[in-house]
């Protein structure tokens, strides 16, 4: 997807969203991030982005005046694709291959405000390496319950392994899979030899909560940062302490085969997500997907640092 914060800003309502309609936390987030790096747009992207999925999780809203309901574990709110959809801030459900386009308009009486409803039908390619050897960790980590010291990485670049199965490392050594849940939360925790211990005066990660369409990223690839967009999430509320649905952030660009697991984070430095994957079709449309960061270490039950 080719993103630009203009874009977004043509896309979206003029206005902000009623503010009694946003969630309390997500505007203390948004206070924590707003800075040079995230302008107007990116602010009232996040208003509006959960203020959707609050309308929805409370079944304020109608699909052309009826009263449909959508699937929470299948939906994302953010923007289309200009040059193969159309040009608009809605809401996003998965269909299958043939099903895609537009379905219908969804009106929120409460927030004023409507949005299209778009069916999106793109097949997922996992950016797993041949070998777990050329995936990328996206931080150290600590167990919580055990102090055992690791590394966080993708969940489908050790896929199959059970706990305790050895994991090569790209310095030579051998780690060991300590805990992993996926599917269908994309993140693993592979621990690490006490010769592997990680240096000292390591700090623990922020986490950011509430990604939304417009908040500038870094995913930081073996190769070094690559900047990236958010172009759409799943909802974070609600679902978050769960390991049964997983919450997805959509980057406007995929990465390469091989930098599964690498950390994505705010302009802030923030953690917000690990890389996994591509969706594309044959005609081109291209969209990066990573995992919920928060969600993850939640699952792993471990404490992130770098």
């Amino acid at each position: 997807m080719d993103y630009s914060d203009d874009y977004l800003r043509s896309v979206l309502p003029e206005r902000d969203p009623p503010s009694d309609r946003v969630p309390a936390e997500v505007e203390r987030e948004i206070e924590g991030w707003r800075g040079p790096h995230e302008g107007e747009p990116a602010v009232r992207s996040a208003r509006w982005t959960y203020a959707v999925f609050e309308e929805i999780r409370a079944l304020q809203y109608r699909i052309d005046g009826l009263p449909v309901a959508l699937s929470a574990a299948r939906m994302s709110v953010g923007l289309l694709d200009p040059k193969y959809e159309k040009s608009a801030f809605g809401i996003i459900i998965d269909v299958p291959k043939g099903l895609g386009g537009h379905l219908g308009r969804v009106d929120f009486p409460r927030l004023d405000q409507g949005f299209d409803l778009w069916g999106r039908s793109l097949p997922i390619t996992t950016h797993a390496p041949i070998h777990p050897v050329g995936a990328t960790s996206a931080a150290w980590a600590c167990a919580n319950a055990t102090a055992a010291w690791g590394v966080i990485t993708a969940g489908h670049a050790v896929a199959g392994h059970r706990a305790g199965t050895p994991v090569s490392l790209a310095n030579g050594s051998r780690g060991a899979l300590l805990k992993s849940y996926h599917p269908p939360i994309d993140a693993a925790f592979v621990g690490l030899a006490a010769a592997a211990a990680p240096p000292p005066g390591l700090t623990a990660l922020a986490l950011r909560s509430f990604p939304a369409a417009g908040q500038a990223m870094d995913v930081h690839a073996q190769s070094g940062a690559v900047g990236r967009a958010v172009v759409s999430v799943t909802d974070t509320r609600g679902v978050i302490n769960t390991r049964y649905m997983p919450i997805i952030v959509f980057l406007d660009l995929p990465l390469q085969p091989g930098d599964s697991g690498s950390l994505v984070t705010g302009s802030n430095g923030d953690a917000v997500a690990i890389y996994t994957a591509e969706m594309t079709d044959g005609s081109g449309q291209q969209i990066g997907l990573a995992q919920h960061f928060e969600q993850a270490m939640l699952a792993l039950d471990a404490t992130a640092f770098a």
